[in-house]
């Protein structure tokens, strides 16, 4: 849940709305139990990766940008780069 909440929100933000919603959840766990830990870590680690479907990425040895939805911008020009009909960016 917390990476798909961070493909459309900042990781921070998605991190702190989790952490929130875990509340009750840490009440309910030894107070010195792994499963705390486990879930404190878990967020944030699912905050990254949701994150990583978005924005530029290299794949294959070239450059693709893709937008928070999911979707990989095509036939586009960005900041004087342009991004050719295959989603690569060209210059």
């Amino acid at each position: 849940i917390t990476g798909i909440f961070s493909m459309f929100i900042s990781n921070t933000a998605t991190a702190a709305m989790m952490l929130t919603f875990l509340t009750p959840v840490f009440k309910a766990l030894p107070a010195n139990g792994k499963g705390r830990i486990a879930l404190t870590m878990a967020i944030p680690i699912g905050a990254n990766l949701g994150r990583m479907v978005t924005g530029p990425r290299m794949i294959g040895g070239y450059m693709y940008y893709f937008f928070d939805n999911g979707v990989m911008l095509k036939n586009y020009e960005v900041d004087g780069h342009v991004v050719d009909s295959e989603g690569r960016f060209i210059s």
